[in-house]
């Protein structure tokens, strides 16, 4: 047993060194990510700078954000938080995991809409699950020699 527990701690070991090994995807190019974000730098100068707002400049059409998607955005939609948790649906995580699914969609997602199809999802497998079992007994109680 400790032969085999040895084997396993060391292959395991030995996957996880060979995954360290890859260092490309730890590096991180420092002037792509100023490049990226200089018109964000030089919008944020200007505010600063003028005593304007942002809302002001979007009336303006300003070309410092003529590039930006602008708009009354709350923090679900900034944060892509709108969607359903995990890209999985909403209705599949009621369907398959039942009120524990409701539960993370409501939590998760905090969004009316995406928690009702988890609830329709936990109704609808309720349902089924009820059907089936009302049929299974039926069948039990019509055949008495299965008992």
């Amino acid at each position: 047993m400790r032969q085999i527990l040895t084997f396993f701690t060391a292959t395991l070991f030995l996957i996880a060194s060979v995954q360290a090994e890859s260092k490309s995807i730890f590096s991180l190019d420092v002037d792509h990510v100023y490049a990226e974000m200089a018109e964000l730098t030089q919008l944020e100068n200007y505010l600063h700078g003028n005593e304007a707002t942002l809302s002001s400049l979007v009336e303006q059409n300003h070309f410092l954000v003529s590039n930006m998607k602008t708009g009354n955005y709350g923090w679900h939609s900034m944060a892509g938080l709108a969607e359903p948790p995990l890209g999985i649906s909403s209705f599949l995580w009621g369907f398959c995991l039942g009120l524990p699914g409701l539960a993370v969609v409501y939590f998760i997602t905090e969004d009316s809409a995406e928690t009702r199809k988890a609830l329709w999802g936990c109704i609808t497998s309720g349902v089924l699950i009820g059907g089936f079992y009302v049929v299974w007994y039926a069948l039990l109680a019509s055949n008495a020699w299965w008992y």
